[in-house]
């Protein structure tokens, strides 16, 4: 879904890099707004929106955060992803020395 936004505002006249940074900058607002909406059931209008002002910044961090675990840079994964993929691309046979 994300793609095919994209790739109408492409066509819209956007450039590539444009359309996606404009499909993820909707996206962060739209989670802001539906965070508050959902918010809102159970507190009310300012713990709503505080809610959505904690939540909105929170997003793309532990997204990062995610990102640097699973590629071994750090985190939680600290250089096991490292020592992961040295073993990984180490294709020589094994002669047993």
């Amino acid at each position: 879904m994300p793609y095919l936004l994209a790739g109408i505002l492409h066509l819209v006249g956007f450039g590539y890099l444009a359309a996606i940074k404009l499909v993820y900058a909707l996206a962060w607002i739209a989670s802001g707004l539906t965070m508050y909406a959902c918010a809102r059931r159970w507190f009310s209008e300012n713990g709503a929106l505080l809610a959505a002002t904690v939540y909105v910044p929170a997003v793309p961090h532990c997204d990062g955060l995610r990102a640097r675990r699973v590629c071994g840079s750090g985190g939680v994964g600290g250089d096991a992803g490292r020592v992961a993929r040295s073993h990984a691309t180490d294709h020589r046979p094994q002669t047993g020395r």
